[in-house]
């Protein structure tokens, strides 16, 4: 009788983990593209801004 609650509760801290982890991983993974994304926004703006004042000065 005392080995079902026990094994109850650590079957449950084990899902609670888990549960956890995936949600950690996807933020990771969310903020991971989106840094990435915005990097690649700023370079791309900054070679646009580039090119455009090229063109302007000659």
């Amino acid at each position: 009788m005392n080995s079902s609650p026990l094994r109850r509760q650590t079957a449950l801290r084990i899902s609670i983990v888990m549960y956890f982890s995936v949600i950690l991983w996807y933020y990771f993974l969310y903020f991971h593209c989106f840094f990435s994304y915005q990097n690649k926004v700023i370079k791309s703006k900054n070679t646009l801004r580039k090119v455009l004042s090229h063109v302007k000065y000659n």
